[in-house]
C-alpha cells in the first residue's frame, strides 16, 4: 500500500468508528490530540490540560475554547465554539475575543481565513495545520454558515 491508500483506509476506519457512537469522533479527537503529549513524543506547547475530556466548568474562557475546540474536532468559526460552549454551560455570556487572542499569542491556537475576510475565520490547534498555516484537510470540513455570522 501507499502512503495514499494508507490514508484512505485510515478515513475509512474513521468514519466506521465515528458512526458507532454519537461521542465517538469527540472521545477520538481527544485522544488523538492528548498523545502527541506523551514522552516518546514532546511537544513544545502544552495547551491541553489534563482533564479536557471533562468539561471545565471552573476554569476560564480560554480552558472552555480549547475544550469546545477539541470536542468539534475540527477548525470552526466562534458562533460553533460558543455553541459548544453551551451545550455544557447554559447561562455562557461572554466574548470570546480576548481569550481567542490570547490563546493565539501564546501559540495555543492558531486562525484561518479561506477569504481573508474576519467574518468567516476558523480557530483550531496549531496541529491540525500544515506548513504553511491552512488547516489539514481532515480539520476543515466544516461548511459556512453565513447565518451564524
Amino acid at each position: 500500500m501507499n502512503i495514499s491508500e494508507n490514508e484512505q483506509t485510515i478515513r475509512g476506519l474513521e468514519r466506521t468508528l465515528f458512526s458507532l457512537h454519537p461521542n465517538a469522533e469527540a472521545i477520538y479527537n481527544a485522544i488523538k490530540v492528548l498523545s502527541i503529549n506523551t514522552p516518546e513524543k514532546p511537544v513544545k506547547n502544552n495547551f491541553i490540560a489534563p482533564y479536557t475530556i471533562v468539561y471545565p466548568s471552573k476554569d476560564g474562557v480560554s480552558q472552555k475554547i480549547m475544550f469546545a475546540l477539541l470536542h468539534i474536532g475540527r477548525f470552526a468559526p466562534v458562533s460553533a465554539i460558543k455553541k459548544k460552549i453551551m451545550e455544557y454551560e447554559p447561562d455562557f455570556n461572554y466574548m470570546l475575543n480576548t481569550a481567542l487572542t490570547k490563546l493565539q499569542e501564546e501559540n495555543k491556537i492558531v486562525s484561518y481565513s479561506p477569504s481573508g475576510s474576519r467574518k468567516d475565520v476558523f480557530y483550531g490547534f496549531p496541529k491540525w495545520g500544515d506548513k504553511s498555516g491552512k488547516p489539514q484537510v481532515e480539520y476543515m470540513n466544516y461548511k459556512i454558515d453565513y447565518s451564524d455570522l
